[in-house]
């Protein structure tokens, strides 16, 4: 099925906005959805109605650690550190401490700790919690030296092996539309519930035609780019099957972008991850970088980087000076928690690949919230070929250089929930930018977001782009020939209701699904 939009007002394709009386038991009417029962849809004063498709705004509320299911712990002290008196570096210290704990936390008395090199978290269930993120009265970690490198690493390693039979498990369905929580296989009894599998999707070279994205215009200074080719942007979505019903398989989470036969439709391949490490996290402290001179790039890059890791978390920390930024999920980065974290005058050129403050860069079904940029360009943002969902919430930007958004290539189904921007949140082709990035993203949703401009376009064809109470001078774009199609605009100008979509989601969830992510009665 192809669906193509060279022109798509809000006012057609059933999408309404209206006011409803609400009770804090039935705060709304239900918004319509491809479901048999099993999967609640939270109620809203203004919300875009299902597109023909099938397609729909999906549901946010499975990221972050343990999906939102479960708070995260406080673990168990088993070591506890103090700053070297005579200022000495304190690498070594703290990874002696990490090599010798099997699990647990450690935690830093407060004070000043001097890193020269980079401290590594390689094995699960390793806490590093420290006793204040300000500078004068808490934990301090100072990444000293002119080397650019990441603060502290938590990773495990190799890559992910994916059974790669892509024939045996094919998706039955002419189109799944995004949001849908199943899928139909004629192979379907091969799979049962807790399976781990990832929901691929080819890039055909027709999907790459009627997206455009062989005709990325050359840029105007001469500096080369590359057209998108079929094969590389192909994406494996990584799910957990909760029941297998007949030829239905149900998945933990929604489909993120559409799976239509006319482009390859999809298959369902099981994965395994067996050294992605679980449970580990940096708490309360105070991460900081030397530098010689305002654009000084020889020094701390990343305060945090995450990579091949789940169920993980990064909770008040504040760093300053980084020249990328607080935290990155990188590849293998799963279900990450970053709450109450504040990212602060960095420390770099202001130029592309630089000031990232919190990046979900390769991060799978990861939650920011409660967090503040400032001086930063790409405040809040997402990588190429990024799969969601995947959520920023309740967080603020302050001073920023650039824009609020999906970046680079292709990036699925994430939630702007509350973000705030003194800058621009943009959802668009970004056409011959850098080195051709073209579409930045499919199915990504703002929501009560504030901007000084609002970029939100639709894709030329497989999915959706949704602007709902933004506040901020809507603009077409930064490519308009040809013009690219709008987006879903709805309540532009006026924030709705519910005030936190996330939150929302999050609370009809655990209402009508005590069980968890598993329980879809």
């Amino acid at each position: 099925m192809k669906i193509t939009r060279s022109i798509l007002f809000t006012t057609v394709f059933g999408l309404l906005c209206c006011s409803v009386d609400k009770t804090d038991d039935d705060p709304a009417p239900a918004l319509p959805t491809p479901t048999d029962g099993r999967y609640p849809v939270v109620k809203s004063d203004c919300l875009p109605a299902r597109q023909p498709t099938g397609d729909m705004i999906l549901d946010f509320s499975r990221v972050g650690y343990r999906w939102g299911d479960a708070e995260i712990p406080t673990v168990a002290v088993v070591a506890t550190l103090t700053p070297p008196a005579d200022g000495a570096d304190a690498t070594n210290l703290i990874q002696s401490a990490i090599d010798k704990t099997v699990a647990g936390a450690i935690v830093l008395k407060k004070g000043v700790y001097n890193i020269s090199g980079t401290i590594r978290i390689g094995k699960s269930g390793i806490v590093l919690r420290g006793e204040g993120d300000t500078e004068t009265d808490g934990t301090v970690l100072v990444a000293t030296g002119a080397v650019q490198r990441d603060l502290i690493v938590i990773s495990g390693t190799g890559p992910r092996s994916v059974d790669d039979n892509t024939a045996a498990y094919a998706i039955k369905d002419d189109y799944i539309p995004a949001g849908q929580f199943w899928v139909r296989s004629p192979q379907a009894a091969a799979f049962k519930k807790g399976d781990n599998v990832v929901i691929y999707r080819p890039s055909t070279q027709e999907w790459i035609t009627d997206m455009k994205m062989d005709q990325i215009p050359q840029r105007a200074d001469g500096l080369s780019i590359t057209q998108w080719q079929a094969g590389k942007f192909d994406t494996y979505a990584e799910r957990v099957v909760t029941l297998v019903s007949g030829d239905t398989i149900h998945f933990e989470n929604p489909v993120a972008m559409s799976l239509d036969r006319k482009y390859g439709g999809g298959r369902i391949l099981k994965y395994s991850y067996p050294n992605r490490i679980e449970e580990c996290g940096i708490e309360n402290m105070y991460l900081k970088s030397e530098y010689a001179e305002p654009e000084d790039e020889n020094h701390g890059w990343n305060a945090v980087a995450v990579k091949v890791a789940a169920h993980c978390w990064v909770r008040n920390v504040t760093s300053r000076h980084f020249g990328m930024g607080l935290v990155t999920m990188d590849n293998g980065s799963k279900n990450i928690s970053i709450l109450n974290c504040s990212c602060l005058d960095p420390v770099s050129k202001i130029a592309g690949s630089r000031r990232y403050s919190f990046h979900i860069s390769q991060g799978q079904l990861c939650l920011v919230k409660g967090c503040r940029s400032d001086n930063a360009r790409h405040d809040f943002a997402t990588g190429a070929l990024n799969c969601g969902p995947n959520v920023f919430t309740n967080c603020i930007a302050s001073r920023t250089h650039a824009d609020i958004g999906p970046h680079q290539r292709w990036n699925t189904a994430t939630l702007y929930d509350n973000v705030t921007s003194d800058g621009e949140i943009c959802i668009q082709d970004r056409s011959n930018y850098g080195s051709g990035q073209g579409w930045a993203g499919g199915n990504n949703v703002l929501w009560n977001c504030t901007g000084s401009t609002i970029i939100v376009q639709n894709p030329w064809v497989s999915a959706y782009n949704y602007s709902v109470g933004t506040i901020g001078n809507k603009s077409p774009g930064k490519f308009t020939n040809p013009r690219r199609p709008d987006g879903v605009w709805l309540s532009q100008g006026r924030k709705t209701s519910p005030a936190y979509l996330y939150e929302a989601q999050l609370a009809l969830r655990k209402k009508t699904r005590p069980g968890g992510v598993m329980d879809i009665r």
